[in-house]
């Protein structure tokens, strides 16, 4: 059984996301692929439905990860289906606790756009 790995973004720092174009060969995960063929790799952080899809036609990854999006869009995989845009997340409600139900109960599904 071949096993995967599992690498997040250089580009994403904490709750800023930078450009990937911004992200130097010395911060890159290529090293880290090269390495790690030819077992599967997922990459996560900071991908956008469209740099996800490239990432994957373009052999760069096996799979890409969403993690904190999913917290807003609990429809993720319908939305990313049907190019839905995507509900920003609000850093602030991942982690209340006690009656408070704002940020994992109570964000819309985009399901009935389609």
């Amino acid at each position: 059984m071949t096993c995967g790995g599992k690498a997040d973004e250089p580009r994403v720092i904490g709750n800023m996301t930078r450009d990937a174009d911004s992200v130097g060969a010395h911060e890159s995960n290529d090293a880290l692929r090269a390495l790690w063929a030819p077992r599967p790799l997922i990459r996560a952080g900071g991908f956008t439905r469209d740099g996800a899809i490239e990432a994957v036609q373009s052999g760069d990854s096996d799979l890409i990860s969403f993690g904190r999006l999913y917290i807003s869009n609990p429809d993720l995989p319908t939305r990313l289906e049907h190019d839905i845009p995507l509900a920003p997340y609000d850093r602030s409600t991942f982690y209340l606790v006690g009656e408070n139900r704002r940020g994992y109960t109570d964000q819309p599904f985009a399901s009935a756009a389609l």
